[in-house]
């Protein structure tokens, strides 16, 4: 017998070995995976069709485990993915629930549907499924405007930031909403305002991830205008001064020194600002009284007193 035949001969053996094995090893699988028994199987949960006006609220149960009864193959598939059981919660609530009770036989039943088994389970982990529920609430907010500003030399502002809407409203979880009583823009920047300012400003998002709002974003407006320096002659009035003292303030009136815009640099006077020395106030050691702004209008800035002490005699 040649060579060739020999290794022709041996070849067709251990194919055929190989093909028997093979045979065999598919029996014994589908022997053994075809066998029915008891193993634990865990499946994640799945809460659909929540109700109108509520969200799931945090401690919920993710997932169950139970033994099942069922065959090789089933677990098989049971490991590679791990089955979802889908909670409807709408058909357990009604209007004002907080918490949702799903009795054990319920829930088994809604376990089994999900796993198209029509077999007994035993030993679910979860007795009675409890779902809490938060209820939804809207609630109206000011809008905080965070813009950083800076001026070109001789210009300042002359309004705070103004938006439009000034609010917007907040929907979520009542206790997420309690504290809040305003929200934040996206931090903006403009440098070198020397005009009126008109912004888009986008809405932070608040830090609780389950708050809704609305609008998204705001237009936020400041007024800007060239600011100039203005010096006024001041009189300075005294109070709680005796009925029997006689007192001469030295000077009687101080130069105010503040900046301005310049449209209102022409009508604003001394009779818009009140600086007054209280006698009662006053140095007796050194004969000095410290002189207080008491009145000046609200758009005048980096307001200066060039004379920073007033002297006095007393006359009797």
């Amino acid at each position: 017998m040649s060579d060739t035949k020999l290794k022709i001969g041996k070849n067709s053996k251990l194919k055929s070995f190989l093909l028997f094995l093979l045979l065999a090893t598919l029996f014994w699988f589908f022997a053994k995976f075809s066998k029915e028994y008891s193993s634990t199987v865990s499946a994640k949960l799945n809460y659909t069709n929540i109700p109108a006006n509520t969200l799931l609220a945090d401690g919920n149960y993710e997932e169950v485990s139970f033994d099942l009864f069922a065959n090789g193959f089933e677990f098989l598939f049971f490991k590679l993915k791990k089955p979802t059981v889908d909670v409807p919660v709408s058909k357990y609530y009604e209007k004002g629930d907080h918490t949702i009770r799903i009795n054990s036989e319920d829930f088994s039943r809604l376990v089994l549907d999900e796993l198209n088994n029509s077999n007994d389970l035993h030993n679910l982990s979860i007795d009675t499924l409890l779902i809490k529920l938060n209820t939804i609430i809207n609630k109206k907010v000011l809008v905080k405007p965070m813009v950083d500003v800076s001026f070109k030399e001789g210009f300042k502002q002359l309004s705070e930031f103004l938006t439009k809407p000034d609010s917007i409203t907040l929907s979520g979880p009542a206790g997420a909403l309690d504290t809040l009583s305003f929200v934040e823009t996206i931090p903006v920047k403009v440098e070198d305002a020397e005009k009126q300012i008109n912004l888009t400003l986008a809405i932070a998002k608040p830090e609780h991830p389950e708050i809704q709002f609305s609008p998204k974003s705001v237009s936020a407006s400041m007024e800007v205008g060239e600011f100039t320096q203005k010096r006024l002659q001041v009189p300075v009035r005294l109070k709680n001064v005796p009925s029997n003292v006689k007192i001469k303030l030295i000077p009687e009136s101080i130069i105010v020194v503040f900046n301005v815009a310049l449209e209102d640099f022409k009508v604003i006077t001394a009779k818009d600002f009140i600086l007054e020395c209280n006698y009662s106030d006053r140095n007796q050691a050194e004969n000095f009284i410290v002189p207080k702004l008491i009145k000046k209008p609200n758009f005048v800035h980096d307001i200066e007193l060039e004379t920073k002490k007033v002297d006095y005699l007393i006359f009797k």
